[in-house]
């Protein structure tokens, strides 16, 4: 299952982090809303996450999924949105959604692949935009944030692949 959601949020944005962020807090984490509610609470979901293309504003949600669970993992899916919409957002999730964001860019600053990233951004003309300030933006994202971004959010695609299995 797939069910993309899009934006007017773009690099050159003032919500850009916060959009990473949410795309994080939903479906990159073992500890993200969509894997612990889809597939730890309701074990619906062999596996469930979010890809985000920011160069088109976009939240993917990928399900792998029996075909007998379309209907409700789509239900609980857009649920979850609509928490997050209303500002319905646990502390500890979001707390947790920092940490693994502030590591990843530590973890990141190490690879050889790092100036690569920072050039690409130069080259599109955001300019560079250092680890610590990243961390910090991150840091300084808050519910109300996370609100605003999920509210511009609008659904756009809701793809199923139906095979025989």
């Amino acid at each position: 299952m797939f069910i993309g959601y899009r934006s007017d949020i773009r690099r050159n944005t003032p919500h850009r982090f916060t959009l990473m962020f949410l795309s994080a807090l939903l479906g990159e984490y073992f500890h993200s809303v969509l894997f612990q509610v889809i597939r730890e609470e309701h074990n619906l979901a062999y596996a469930i996450g979010t890809q985000l293309n920011m160069d088109k504003g976009a939240i993917h949600v990928y399900a792998k999924i029996s075909k007998d669970n379309i209907e409700l993992v789509e239900k609980l899916v857009m649920e979850e949105i609509e928490k997050i919409q209303d500002g319905i957002i646990d502390d500890k999730v979001i707390e947790l959604t920092k940490n693994a964001k502030v590591n990843e860019i530590l973890k990141n600053g190490d690879s050889p692949f790092n100036p690569l990233y920072d050039l690409q951004d130069e080259l599109m003309g955001f300019g560079k935009i250092s680890d610590e300030m990243i961390i910090e933006k991150y840091n300084d994202i808050t519910k109300e944030d996370l609100q605003e971004a999920a509210n511009m959010l609008v659904l756009d695609t809701i793809y199923v692949l139906k095979g025989k299995a």
